[in-house]
């Protein structure tokens, strides 16, 4: 098991042992089970950022990323659509947990290897975390406790770039009662709570914004799709009773006229990888 913290800034190693490039963050694709597996490496080379890919390493740990190949695409990184940044996406930035019913932020990311992969299994939501990245050394002499999340119980991740979570954490959100996941959505950004009301299926929605301010309704409503929108106001009925929650419901306000874009930032297409260790500075 190994955090990222530890890993940032390693060397890459070639064949012969040798530094080519330096380690600067972690890809995985969010979508991809409850445990997601590591799809490569962010690399420096000189200025230069490259994808490394999983299947071109043969080692990855706190001395390092030691490479099966001396053959290498230098070509600058591209992200794909659905790939995440551990460090860049994940750290600093807030999500829900599921199982504690609450919103934390990330101060580090676990890995584990399992069959010759490496999974993001879970958040480091401990101040401990935040130490081991900042002063290292000084957490080695350190018996703070840690705190980590399993993966499998985060239920919204609050970065521009996941934008593939909003389906696979669907099922997650949904084992909260609404007037849990309104109280949650409410803790964060207007954007990102519109994301989080947007990725539940129509029901679930519905009850969820029936627990929410009149204006914030109307406001999520008024942003979404036309269609989506009018299909959970058919769901709900003002004034009815939310799922068991033993109170009355606020009801759905009617959509604002006004329309905003929701949504999390676009990524962009990669052509291709593969080519050889070259050096065109």
């Amino acid at each position: 098991m190994i955090y990222l913290s530890q890993v940032l800034g390693r060397p890459i190693l070639d064949l012969e042992g040798e530094r080519v490039a330096t380690l600067k963050d972690v890809i995985v694709r969010l979508g991809e089970g409850d445990h997601p597996p590591a799809a490569g490496f962010l690399a420096r080379y000189r200025r230069r950022d490259f994808f490394l890919p999983r299947w071109r390493i043969s080692d990855f740990g706190e001395h390092g990323v030691r490479l099966n190949t001396d053959i290498l695409d230098l070509r600058p990184f591209m992200r794909r659509d659905g790939e995440v940044l551990l460090a860049r996406d994940v750290l600093d930035k807030q999500l829900i947990d599921v199982d504690g019913k609450r919103v934390v932020r990330v101060n580090d990311v676990q890995i584990i290897e399992a069959a010759n992969e490496w999974h993001v299994t879970g958040a480091d939501v401990s101040l401990a975390g935040l130490w081991r990245r900042l002063a290292p050394a000084r957490f080695l002499r350190s018996d703070r406790p840690v705190e980590v999340i399993d993966w499998a119980d985060v239920g919204y991740l609050a970065t521009d770039a996941a934008t593939v979570q909003l389906k696979s954490h669907r099922g997650k959100l949904a084992r909260l009662h609404p007037v849990e996941i309104a109280r949650l959505a409410e803790a964060f950004s207007y954007l990102q709570g519109a994301e989080i009301v947007e990725s539940l299926d129509d029901d679930i929605a519905a009850e969820t914004l029936e627990e929410m301010a009149a204006e914030r309704q109307a406001q999520i409503l008024g942003d979404m799709d036309e269609e989506r929108a009018a299909d959970i106001l058919e769901r709900r009925s003002g004034g009815r009773v939310g799922r068991s929650s033993g109170r009355e419901g606020r009801g759905l306000a009617q959509p604002d006229a006004r329309r905003r874009t929701v949504g999390s930032g676009g990524a962009v297409a990669l052509r291709g990888r593969h080519g050889r260790w070259v050096d065109d500075d």
